[in-house]
């Protein structure tokens, strides 16, 4: 499966398209010949509609339960149902506008609709941090990659490297009872 994207961007207000694409290498620069093209292949991977007709149903219980989410205003409803339909979308503004309550709502609301893989990044580790602990608090399982020495403490156990140590030691735990098992069955 492709993954879901999600990008939290804080932007100057009337940063391009074109500019958010180049930043983020997805698109030609501006000069290109190739840019027109790639502007045009962007849109179309924004505006794709990967979830399967028998899903369809299940994407609108979604989309009506983030239109009676009386914690977001208008816009951010419409950019949830919005983003529900997409493979790739971007939410951008200045500080204090709401884009990682959003975020957060769209990847929560992709996670009810068993979308996988999703993949959120932003600007900076606080921001990441925001959507991880978001994410956390709604119950959706998440993994939050990067260095460690970046990652606010409170959020340690959420590191690729807390859960991967934390699945060791609990393989390494059903192992010994597993031994201990079969050393009292043979006892």
């Amino acid at each position: 499966d492709t993954p879901r994207v999600l990008l939290r961007l804080s932007l100057a207000p009337g940063a391009s398209c074109r500019r958010v694409c180049v930043s983020l290498r997805v698109a030609a620069p501006p000069q290109s010949p190739d840019a027109e093209a790639s502007k045009l292949a962007l849109g179309r991977l924004a505006a794709e509609d990967p979830l399967p007709l028998e899903r369809r149903e299940a994407r609108e219980r979604v989309a009506a339960q983030v239109r009676r989410n009386e914690s977001l205003s208008g816009s951010q409803q419409e950019a949830v149902c919005a983003a529900l339909s997409r493979r790739l979308t971007i939410v951008q503004g200045p500080p204090g506008t709401g884009k990682t309550t959003t975020a957060v709502q769209i990847l929560a609301s992709w996670a009810a609709l068993e979308l996988r893989p999703l993949l959120a990044t932003a600007e900076c580790n606080v921001a990441v941090d925001n959507i991880a602990e978001g994410l956390d608090a709604a119950g959706v399982r998440v993994v939050r990659v990067g260095r460690p020495e970046k990652v606010h403490e409170r959020l340690a156990s959420l590191t690729l490297d807390a859960q991967t140590a934390a699945l060791q030691q609990s393989r390494e735990g059903e192992a010994a009872a597993e031994r201990a098992e079969r050393a009292r069955a043979g006892a």
